[in-house]
């Protein structure tokens, strides 16, 4: 997460292209995804065990979680691939789960479409802004200032 994160900020400095944050993105997708299905798998494995309708609820809100990840990241980092490979990994889980819980498989599917068009969006818009912008908002700052401070002199 430390080097996605310092590859991130690279890219926003302008000082490495943006395809270089591709396989870290790829990569940080897919842990991402691994260890909410390995924690499932290993609850599974310890002996824990639920009524068939707790599980399918319990499997939604982790649809949910992944999603939401995914479109925080988006947002938050400017990328555009990690929400894709969310999608695509929630692409996978419908192709497996749907003729043995067609309700799952269904959400994966949402999820998988929600997460793409949303993260497609996000990453576009960001959750961080230039350079620039950060000068012309300090710049309209000041003249705010300015401004505010001469008309207080002009008061009195």
């Amino acid at each position: 997460m430390v080097v996605y994160g310092r590859v991130r900020r690279r890219i926003f400095a302008e000082a490495a292209p943006a395809w270089v944050g591709v396989p870290f993105s790829l990569y940080l997708g897919w842990i991402s995804v691994a260890s909410v299905i390995n924690i499932t798998i290993g609850l599974q494995e310890m002996g824990w065990q639920t009524a068939e309708g707790l599980s399918v609820m319990l499997t939604f809100v982790l649809i949910f979680v992944v999603v939401a990840l995914g479109l925080i990241i988006s947002r938050a980092f400017r990328d555009m691939v990690f929400p894709l490979v969310i999608a695509w990994a929630l692409v996978a889980i419908w192709v497996v789960r749907l003729r043995q819980v067609a309700e799952l498989g269904w959400a994966a599917l949402a999820g998988a479409v929600v997460v793409t068009m949303l993260g497609i969006v996000l990453s576009r818009r960001g959750g961080r802004k230039e350079p620039w912008e950060l000068r012309d908002e300090a710049a309209a700052a000041a003249e705010a200032e300015i401004a505010a401070s001469r008309s207080m002199r002009a008061e009195q």
